[in-house]
């Protein structure tokens, strides 16, 4: 079995969509069949970058609807909390400053904290 070879890129890189929106890549992956040839890309967007800097994430559920809608509450170590939509392919919802706006932000629509938290220290 063969190692891995990265390759940097200067340039930025965008998926462009549909619509013409333009969502930036943080960095990509692409793997090669040697004997076939084919490849497939994977890219990476702002999820992936703060893969690198998270130091919790919650779920929380809307308990009203079902089946139950869930978002993901993911902390940063500079304090900064980012809302993701699991459900669509992790999409960035919302992005708040502190834990207290953002807890406040899901409290407002209803939405109910998972018992626990899972810490980055825990994980890696």
């Amino acid at each position: 079995m063969g190692g891995r070879s990265f390759k940097y890129c200067s340039k930025k890189i965008f998926i462009i969509k549909a619509d013409g929106s333009q969502i930036p890549l943080y960095y990509g992956e692409i793997k090669i069949v040697k004997t076939t040839g084919e490849y497939h890309a994977i890219p990476r967007t702002a999820l992936a970058e703060q893969a690198r800097t998270w130091k919790f994430l919650e779920l929380w559920v809307d308990p009203v609807l079902f089946p139950p809608k869930i978002l993901m509450l993911v902390g940063d170590e500079d304090g900064t909390c980012r809302i993701f939509n699991p459900a669509s392919n992790y999409k960035l919802i919302v992005t708040h400053p502190n834990y207290q706006a953002a807890q406040e932000w899901l409290l407002e629509d209803e939405y109910e904290r998972v018992k626990g938290q899972l810490l980055a220290e825990e994980v890696l």
